[in-house]
């Protein structure tokens, strides 16, 4: 298994916690370890942010909770999802010959004036003298 971290504060969480008790909670942050948000089953894009289809909903993923079905999770679970996306998103735009999916220096600053650089662009206008 892979070394288990919190999902708030991202601290390994050692050996000796596990088996995990429901009111566990993390040495550093104090954030429960016994929730959906340490779950393998846990899926922010999933139907109540669970892909185990027949566990009862659960409306506070960041508390412990009784759900049978909980199993403990891999490190980072909605970073590697994130990162899946992103790999997801840069490919399809390879497909089309668009640039990828991760924002230039330029869009990080403002997206609204990334959005007027890409406007002026495509009618011309250099973006000083909007009356060109």
């Amino acid at each position: 298994m892979d070394a288990i971290a919190c999902f708030r504060c991202g601290e390994p969480l050692a050996e000796d916690l596990l088996p995990l008790a429901r009111e566990q909670t993390c040495p550093n942050c104090h954030a429960y370890l016994h929730s959906c948000r340490m779950c393998t089953w846990f899926d922010p894009a999933s139907a109540n942010q669970c892909r185990e289809p027949v566990a009862d909903p659960v409306k506070d993923k960041d508390r412990a909770n009784f759900c049978g079905y909980f199993t403990l999770g891999p490190p980072k679970a909605a970073d590697q999802q994130r990162e899946k996306a992103l790999l997801a998103k840069n490919e399809l735009a390879a497909l089309f010959g668009e640039e990828s999916a991760e924002r230039s220096d330029a869009s990080t600053a403002s997206p609204a004036k990334a959005t007027r650089a890409a406007l002026d662009a495509l009618f011309g206008l250099d973006g000083a003298n909007p009356e060109k």
